[in-house]
């Protein structure tokens, strides 16, 4: 029944769209299936608000990011609204940054779909492209129905892509359906966080305020800021650096007390019930149960802008996060906590050679990162010239450009 009722939605949509006129002039942007104001949608949206004529519109699912948005002076509406769905037909362009689903699918037929995307990713997200970016064993005539008809594969149907790069272009064309000539290429919106005058007032939230907040009250007491930020791994069981349970968490709490240091942390954000993912993760609710109980250990929950606290973090430790490559933006240390490599790769695999490319010491268990976290507290600098040169290869080899909303603007406007 479902899916004759998907084939209806689109016949009507197409209908629409044949009659109602797209313009130029309003671009509709949304994020995370409409249920965030945050990451590249956000940052995007709020620089065309201030920086572009163009009429821009938020679409969302939640009331209160409708409220958000309009205390920061843009339009926002919910997209099954009368005025969602108004600017969702009459928009040339959708922009989101998982799927468009994130503005709304039913709206965006005949749009310009621009996909931002998450992150630049480090993990082989090619399985997008076959329209499985779950690892779900889809077959049959229905799968081709949502897929080819009704074009269900939300992540990778767009018509044109953000990529950071050229050399590594042919990934991009791997893991969406996307022309060569459609990819446009910029740095990420969300990395404006890094760059000299960033406007805090302007774009954080003020989830993001008070996260910030808290972390300059750690610095002016002289505490290091960790940051732990850990990819989603899609089997439903997530751990915190390699553990779940309550006594080597707390070991390793004690070991922060006595370095001086503060762990600031934050799932992925596919991890939490909010988002609605089917892959939601089972052990991520209790884990934080035991650190939010950690005097040294800050956790942020879902609603929080991951890249907004990214430039008060002294060091961050990751492991196949996409947040690793933002984060040499500002050349400090990086410290990979690999407790599963050999079964991630395994699973998802990663487009470089993980222990060549990285550039960071790679540690797989707790006992190893602390003796890596005693030799950065004992000589931060030394400790972070160790892998510099490493780390200034990258950022140039994955980040061809610095600027990134204002170049994504020029090649938006140029297209007809």
């Amino acid at each position: 029944m479902k899916l004759y009722f998907g084939i209806v939605k689109l016949a009507i949509a197409s209908a629409i769209a044949c009659v109602i006129p797209r313009s130029r002039d309003i671009w509709v942007v949304g994020g995370n299936k409409g249920l965030r104001f945050a990451d590249n949608s956000m940052y995007f949206y709020l620089y065309c608000l201030k920086n572009t004529d163009k009429k821009m519109i938020w679409l969302t699912r939640s009331n209160s990011i409708v409220e958000e948005v309009r205390s920061k002076g843009g339009d926002a509406y919910i997209n099954t609204s009368l005025m969602g769905l108004y600017y969702g037909f009459r928009a040339k362009w959708h922009v989101f940054d998982v799927s468009k689903g994130d503005t709304k699918i039913f709206s965006s037929k005949g749009a310009n779909l621009f996909n931002l995307w998450h992150g630049y990713p480090l993990k082989d997200i090619r399985r997008l492209k076959a329209g499985n970016p779950d690892g779900v064993n889809l077959k049959g005539w229905k799968h081709l129905v949502k897929t080819k008809l009704l074009g269900q594969r939300e992540r990778s149907d767009c018509n044109y892509v953000l990529w950071q790069n050229e050399q590594y272009v042919q990934h991009a064309l791997d893991s969406f359906d996307v022309k060569p000539e459609n990819i446009i290429t910029a740095n990420l919106p969300r990395n404006v966080v890094f760059e000299d005058g960033f406007d805090e007032c302007y774009y954080l939230s003020d989830a993001a305020a008070r996260a910030s907040e808290k972390l300059v009250s750690h610095k002016k007491n002289k505490q290091k800021i960790v940051g732990y930020f850990p990819t989603w791994r899609g089997n439903g069981y997530d751990l915190f650096m390699g553990v779940a349970d309550r006594e080597s968490i707390e070991r390793l709490n004690e070991f922060c007390e006595s370095q001086n240091i503060v762990v600031v942390t934050k799932w992925h954000t596919c991890l939490y019930k909010d988002y609605q993912h089917p892959c939601e993760s089972s052990s991520a609710e209790d884990i934080t149960s035991i650190l939010t109980r950690m005097s040294n250990i800050e956790v942020f929950g879902f609603e929080l802008d991951l890249n907004s606290i990214l430039p008060k973090c002294d060091l961050m430790i990751s492991d196949y996060s996409g947040a690793i490559f933002d984060y040499l933006l500002i050349n400090k240390p990086l410290i990979f906590m690999a407790y599963d490599l050999e079964n991630y790769t395994k699973e998802w695999g990663i487009l470089f050679d993980y222990e060549s490319f990285v550039p960071g010491d790679i540690v797989k268990n707790l006992d190893d990162l602390q003796q890596c976290l005693v030799h950065y507290v004992a000589d931060p600098e030394n400790f972070s010239s160790r892998y510099e040169k490493q780390r200034l290869e990258a950022k140039a080899e994955i980040f061809e450009r610095a600027d990134g909303n204002s170049a994504i603007v020029e090649q938006m406007q140029k297209i007809v």
